[in-house]
């Protein structure tokens, strides 16, 4: 890890000296990702908030909805799952909007996860269904009967 640390960040150098707004951003978010392995998740949501500042002046909302959902993931590792579950959101609309359906797919299991860890599950099991209906689309997938028996189990709950 450390090793790529090194690299990374004298990747960030270069791109700073090209002035290469994308490729800082793109190194920014790295970096971040390398924190988060290390369990440095100060660092990471510092990294990766420099990331997301460049995206969002180049208005680049392809990697904006990456780094969502890095910030969300580096926000639910340390316990704040409400604001995972912004982020996660915003990660959702931006894709929701680029018509990436297997990333949309992505987002509602991000989301779902975040609100079983909530104990939300009216919340989760929405997404649940969302991901169902993606999915009945893709003959036999694999995740499909987890997704069909916590349903399940959630509406046998309510």
């Amino acid at each position: 890890m450390d090793q790529a640390l090194d690299y990374a960040k004298k990747a960030l150098e270069i791109q700073t000296e090209l002035n290469n707004k994308t490729g800082m951003a793109i190194e920014f978010n790295n970096i971040g990702t390398i924190m988060l392995t290390k369990g440095d998740l100060d660092q990471a949501l510092d990294y990766a908030k420099k990331a997301l500042e460049i995206q969002t002046e180049l208005d680049d909302k392809i990697r904006m909805a990456v780094t969502y959902n890095n910030i969300g993931q580096i926000y639910q590792d340390k316990g704040d799952l409400d604001q995972a579950l912004d982020y996660a959101k915003l990660a959702l609309t931006i894709d929701e909007q680029s018509k990436d359906m297997f990333q949309v797919a992505l987002d509602y299991f991000n989301l779902a996860s975040i609100c079983n860890l909530k104990q939300n599950n009216e919340e989760e099991l929405i997404y649940l269904k969302k991901i169902k209906q993606l999915l009945d689309k893709v003959p036999k997938y694999s995740k499909m009967e987890y997704i069909i028996k916590r349903i399940n189990e959630l509406e046998n709950k309510a």
